[in-house]
């Protein structure tokens, strides 16, 4: 098969079918070079990428100086993808997350394939993860290096996700000498070899306290979902450090809200490329200090700071089941202590988990999970708290580790050092 560009005569701009009613829009140098193709597979249906994509092109005509680059504005046959493969240097898809989802720049490849990494560098791009927020390209049908530039939503005309893929695209270009211009070098790269998300049940509106490209710690609070200004909102704790790829709010369906690219030696080197969180020093606490639980009515009681534990834990002396609230989950009636000697608190929540702990004896215990919010000093956040009989322990209330993520520092040889 003719190479595609051939169609189109040397230090010119063109339009050519590739197959069926697919045209490809072709802007050629005088002087050979590598062929470059960029794709918007969805269309018109990704504003944002289509109209990068016609600005790269406008601009090339007076600007490329070596080879060529083709676009390709629709949705595109196997059969064309396979011609164009038999000459292409490299292909670039440009896409944006589905409706409902806000993304971070990103470039997605095959983590296997050294030849498609080098792309996704050229693209600039500080993240690479694997083909998993899009469809792969097929293997059997596209054999030339491939990646996935990903960035906004769809369906929408956004000017900071147009620049962004522009500059991606022309990074692109200068990595290949096709343009006079010094191509993009971020101070960090990293691959994200497994991405976690954080899950909503579907029931309620979301809300997302964190943004594409955040960097968060395990444990921190990311969102809250449930029905607004009521108590019962159940907090999304971040399961795993890392940067904040994409998030989704409003009413969305259960499953994924937010997807969080997995971090680990990299992340102190990224916390200082994006400045997200400012360098503080960890507050101190005791073996043991006092708390509070203000949804509980809970103004002042000894906790235990245990970071072998992973759970919070809470004594309750008695519990009554209430039956589901109208968004289905169950509520109970406790009894808890109130911090006052001898007096105790009932009050009502609703459970929303139940899961298995196993307690220093190494017996499994079966516990419901209530989401409440914490107080430590001048911290406050929403925990998750199992229910359990604590009466034989010195102790009322046990405070684990995800409750105090990197806020605190445990001194194990002193105690109430907040009051």
């Amino acid at each position: 098969m003719k190479n595609p560009v051939d169609l189109v005569p040397p230090g010119s701009s063109g339009t050519i079918e590739l197959s069926g009613r697919l045209r490809a829009q072709i802007v050629r140098a005088n002087a050979p070079g590598k062929s470059v193709w960029l794709w918007a597979p969805r269309g018109e249906k990704d504003p944002s990428m289509l109209q990068a994509l016609g600005e790269l092109r406008d601009w090339l005509a007076s600007e490329l100086e070596t080879g060529a680059v083709g676009f390709i504005l629709d949705d595109c046959a196997p059969q064309a993808l396979r011609g164009i493969s038999e000459h292409a240097d490299v292909l670039v898809r440009f896409c944006s997350m589905p409706v409902g989802f806000e993304a971070a720049p990103h470039a997605e490849v095959d983590l296997s394939h050294l030849a498609s990494r080098k792309v996704a560098r050229a693209l600039g791009a500080v993240c690479l993860t694997p083909e998993i927020l899009v469809s792969p390209i097929d293997r059997a049908v596209l054999g030339t290096p491939a990646a996935t530039w990903i960035d906004g939503e769809y369906e929408r005309l956004s000017r900071t996700v147009i620049d962004r893929a522009l500059v991606a695209a022309k990074s692109l270009l200068a990595s290949f000498r096709m343009i006079s211009q010094e191509p993009l070098k971020p101070q960090v790269r990293v691959a994200l070899k497994a991405i976690v998300s954080v899950e909503s049940t579907g029931r309620g509106l979301v809300e997302a306290l964190v943004h594409p490209g955040d960097l968060i710690h395990a444990g921190d609070i990311v969102g809250y979902e449930g029905p607004p200004g009521r108590r019962g909102r159940r907090a999304l704790i971040a399961p795993a450090s890392g940067l904040v790829l994409y998030v989704r709010a409003g009413r969305p369906r259960a499953g994924s809200v937010i997807g969080i690219g997995k971090v680990r030696r990299t992340l102190p080197s990224l916390m200082r490329l994006h400045g997200e969180r400012p360098t503080r020093s960890a507050i101190d606490l005791g073996w043991c200090e006092h708390v509070a639980m203000p949804d509980l009515g809970v103004s002042r009681l000894k906790a235990k700071i245990d970071t072998g534990a992973r759970t919070s834990a809470l004594h309750v002396i008695a519990m009554r089941p209430l039956g589901p609230n109208r968004l289905g989950q169950e509520r109970v009636e406790i009894e808890i202590p109130s911090g006052r000697r001898g007096k105790t608190i009932t009050v009502r929540v609703e459970i929303c988990d139940v899961t298995s702990v196993r307690d220093s004896s190494g017996r499994a215990e079966r516990r419901p999970v209530i989401e409440t919010r914490l107080e430590i000093g001048n911290i406050s956040r929403v925990v998750r708290v199992s229910l359990t009989y604590r009466g034989d322990m010195i102790f009322p209330m046990l405070v684990g580790r995800t409750a105090l993520g990197a806020a605190f520092r445990v001194q194990p040889g002193r105690r109430y050092l907040l009051g």
